[in-house]
């Protein structure tokens, strides 16, 4: 099993479209960090209807802060090996439970998943 994870070629030019608003417009960007689906809706409209995941975005722009996104997916992206990053025996024995995983587990934690 593959631990890449492949974007369509749709995702990625609208991941980039909604960056790139972003960064030329500080008032989408603002609107973005406040309420990112409404701001993805204006984009791309039925976005904030279909989409049942909370989106989070952060204003890292300032180029005097290093800003590290600690997540699996991330780590997974930049070619890590997914087989190290596993649930410790108590969080599988609440999987088996039937109790849900923390946020943190979630599959897509990434704007490029959002699409």
């Amino acid at each position: 099993m593959s631990t890449k994870i492949e974007l369509t070629d749709e995702s990625k030019v609208k991941t980039r479209e909604v960056i790139l608003k972003a960064l030329n417009d500080a008032s989408y960007r603002e609107r973005l960090v406040n309420n990112p689906k409404e701001a993805i809706n204006e984009l791309y409209p039925g976005y904030a209807a279909k989409e049942t995941r909370k989106v989070v975005v952060y204003d890292q722009t300032d180029r005097n802060t290093l800003f590290v996104n600690v997540s699996d997916l991330e780590y997974i992206l930049f070619d890590g090996d997914q087989d190290a990053i596993e649930l410790s025996q108590e969080e599988l024995d609440q999987v088996a439970g039937g109790m849900e995983l923390a946020p943190e587990y979630s599959s897509c934690k990434s704007i490029s998943c959002i699409f």
